[in-house]
């Protein structure tokens, strides 16, 4: 099975997706951040930053309410009904996918909050959205929990080892997921959860990407962690998929280089 493995290590095996990016930012495509609560907007601010320095031509953030103090009104800042709690509720599904119908490409960067209102709205807004969508942080945790959520090719997930084990779980694959996991079993086992849509997923300090059957394996050089990395990968995904719309595992691949080597690359 690893004859159809695609290694990467500290240089891009996709180079195209690096130079592809508009010239024009009018053509730079446009992205919807959403998340936020009360307690935390760290992921959505460094989204934010990260999308730009990579070149999205439009960044809109779709945030709740409660956070209209921490972040001041702007032309692109769409505030949404809060839970009593400060996050998202389920009766911002009508503004969220009014704006969704108005961008290229959806990111969920984590931040969302875990409580049942948020949770029902990321389950409807995952099956009505209709746009690409990736992934990450806490925002998984409805993802992970509606059946065959990943036979949606609009769709990429960015999992930490914890939230793998889960979706392998579930799946009822034929092989469980360890940290002891061989090269041939991590391939069995993307292949036996992936479906139709993309999946990132750390394994042992490599960043493995799944996408409808091609599997690539990123080394890192940096000093990645099990949380710090999904919202920089998961940004970037966005971003190169936005801009590669027919090229998702070349996308998803490159987006798994170390950030730092992305941002100075001057690409």
């Amino acid at each position: 099975m690893n004859s159809n493995l695609i290694t990467q290590d500290s240089s891009p095996v996709f180079p195209d997706v690096l130079w592809s990016k508009p010239e024009r930012k009018d053509q730079a495509g446009h992205l919807l951040i959403i998340g936020g609560h009360s307690e935390s907007i760290t992921p959505i601010l460094e989204s934010y930053a990260l999308a730009s320095s990579l070149g999205a031509g439009k960044i809109s953030v779709a945030i709740p309410e409660a956070l209209k103090k921490s972040m001041p009104g702007g032309p692109d800042i769409i505030y949404c009904d809060s839970t009593t709690s400060g996050s998202l509720s389920k009766d911002a599904l009508p503004i969220l996918l009014q704006a969704a119908q108005e961008t290229d490409m959806i990111l969920l960067p984590g931040a969302m909050s875990n409580n049942s209102q948020s949770f029902q709205l990321l389950e409807r807004l995952l099956e009505k959205i209709g746009k690409p969508l990736v992934v990450s942080g806490d925002s998984l945790h409805a993802l992970l929990n509606i059946k065959g959520a990943l036979d949606n090719p609009d769709i990429c997930a960015v999992l930490n080892p914890s939230q793998l084990q889960h979706l392998v779980k579930k799946s009822g694959g034929t092989t469980a997921y360890t940290s002891g996991a061989s090269l041939m079993q991590m391939q069995q086992i993307l292949h036996d959860i992936t479906g139709k849509g993309s999946l990132l997923a750390l394994h042992n300090k490599d960043i493995w990407t799944s996408t409808q059957g091609r599997v690539s394996k990123t080394k890192r050089a940096d000093h990645i962690g099990e949380f710090t990395w999904q919202v920089p990968t998961a940004t970037a995904c966005a971003v190169y998929w936005m801009h590669n719309p027919d090229l998702p595992f070349e996308a998803f691949t490159t987006a798994s280089l170390d950030q730092e080597m992305l941002t100075s690359s001057g690409l």
